[in-house]
């Protein structure tokens, strides 16, 4: 849930854009779960790791999920994850 919540947030506050897309599915055990918005995205090497993003990933790490951040400038910022549901 906290993921998400800073996804969404990050979206609204830094993306810039129109949309934000919000997909979940459970198969057996396993959720994934995307987060997609149409902002302005950001160099992936280059990001600033602030807490809302290193935070995001630790979390993920910390249930046995992972957590994937795509993004290019101009190109929006889809976040996966995907973690066995206990």
């Amino acid at each position: 849930y906290l993921i998400f919540k800073e996804g969404i947030n990050n979206a609204i506050t830094h993306s810039g854009g129109s949309e934000i897309l919000l997909n979940a599915r459970v198969q057996g055990r396993r959720l994934e779960m995307e987060l997609r918005d149409n902002g302005r995205g950001f160099e992936s090497e280059t990001r600033r790791e602030g807490n809302g993003l290193s935070n995001m990933q630790a979390r993920a790490r910390k249930i046995g999920g992972e957590l994937l951040i795509e993004t290019r400038p101009g190109g929006g910022t889809v976040l996966r994850f995907s973690g066995n549901m206990r």
